[in-house]
C-alpha cells in the first residue's frame, strides 16, 4: 500500500543518509578540512550502490554539523 511504500522509501533514504553520513566523516578524518564542493566531488567520484543527490548530500552534512561532528568554517 502507499504507506508500506512511504515507509520503505524513508528507511531507504535514512541508509543513504547514514552511508553518506560515515563517508564524509571518514573524509574528513584524512583530509581535515574541505569545502562543501570538494567533500561533493568526492562523493560524486566514490562508487556508492546508489545515487547520491545534491540534497542528500547536503542533508547529510547538516546532520554532521547539528551533531557537532563537523563544523562549519564561516568566512570572516
Amino acid at each position: 500500500s502507499s504507506d508500506d511504500q512511504r515507509s520503505r522509501q524513508s528507511s531507504s533514504n535514512d541508509s543513504r543518509s547514514q552511508a553518506l553520513q560515515a563517508f564524509i566523516v571518514r573524509l574528513m578524518k584524512s583530509k581535515r578540512l574541505l569545502t562543501h564542493s570538494q567533500i561533493s566531488d568526492s562523493i560524486m567520484t566514490f562508487d556508492f550502490p546508489f545515487p547520491p543527490t545534491s540534497s542528500l548530500i547536503i542533508d547529510a552534512l547538516e546532520s554532521l554539523i547539528s551533531k557537532g561532528i563537523l563544523e562549519k568554517d564561516l568566512p570572516s
